[in-house]
């Protein structure tokens, strides 16, 4: 799979570069709340939980390091529990919004990504994200 230097090395800008190669990251979930959850950087579209039990937490939006609106970013599960997902509030303070298949959380609630099972959030204001749920 092609590397974001690779596609930088074409003349591509850095963030481009770093969406097409959509390289996965496995990582360890930690943390219980949103504070403590482990982040989720702004280029990380698609992180895989294998270790650990606990928590992510995604991306402030329209950040320097951030997500971009319409930006996708999928959270997979490969543990024997399941990971919860949070957002923080956002750049302002104010309290960012998941909304799932019929209803709202509070990113500081977080929303659930089950054993086995692939969910897909993305930020549609610097407050909102939508989320989408599959199975892997």
């Amino acid at each position: 799979m092609a590397q974001p230097l690779d596609y930088m090395g074409l003349g591509e800008n850095p963030q481009l570069a770093a969406r097409y190669a959509f390289t996965p990251v496995l990582a360890t979930a930690y943390g219980t709340s949103s504070g403590s959850a482990h982040q989720i950087v702004g280029s990380q579209y698609f992180t895989i939980a294998n270790s650990g039990t606990s928590s992510f937490k995604l991306p402030l939006v329209n950040s320097d390091t951030g997500a971009l609106l319409g930006d996708r970013y999928i959270v997979g599960n490969l543990t024997s529990a399941s990971v919860a997902v949070y957002a923080a509030n956002n750049a302002n303070g104010s309290v960012v919004t998941l909304y799932t298949t019929g209803a709202s959380t509070a990113g500081t609630t977080g929303v659930s990504v089950g054993v086995g099972s692939l969910v897909e959030f993305i930020p549609v204001t610097v407050s909102t994200w939508v989320v989408a749920y599959g199975s892997a």
